[in-house]
């Protein structure tokens, strides 16, 4: 079974992943703009249960009625988020915090209809409005 790892930018927090994601994808949604500054926020999403903190103890805050967000309480860096999806519990790590060589890459961008309206997406990848279906 695939085992990956991944940091905030000091090193402070650390987690790993086990097996497969259920999907990765770069999300447009105002709420990941906000939190990573940049026009979209590329993500891995899985089962909680394939998800563990190995070190630290990062600071969270309320995103949405089922969701909450983690991050470095020191360098800032957002580790994952964690919500319910029809009553199974998610979590979503950050890409830009796995370590080297992890393998994944987007497969579909989402919220799309949020995007900048000066940002042209030309990578190619299926494109969905609002969430893809599951």
């Amino acid at each position: 079974m695939t085992v990956r790892t991944g940091r905030c930018h000091c090193e402070k927090v650390k987690y790993q992943m086990t097996g497969e994601p259920i999907a990765v994808s770069n999300c447009y949604c105002r709420t990941c703009r906000k939190v990573t500054g940049g026009p979209y926020f590329s993500i891995a999403m899985m089962l909680t249960t394939q998800f563990k903190l190995t070190e630290g103890s990062p600071s969270s805050y309320k995103t949405s009625a089922p969701g909450m967000r983690y991050f470095c309480g020191n360098c800032g860096a957002n580790t994952h988020d964690t919500f319910e999806l029809n009553g199974t519990s998610m979590t979503v790590v950050t890409l830009a915090t796995l370590d080297d060589g992890h393998g994944l890459k987007p497969s579909y961008s989402m919220m799309v209809k949020y995007k900048p309206e000066w940002l042209e997406i030309t990578d190619g990848l299926p494109q969905f409005e609002e969430f893809p279906p599951m």
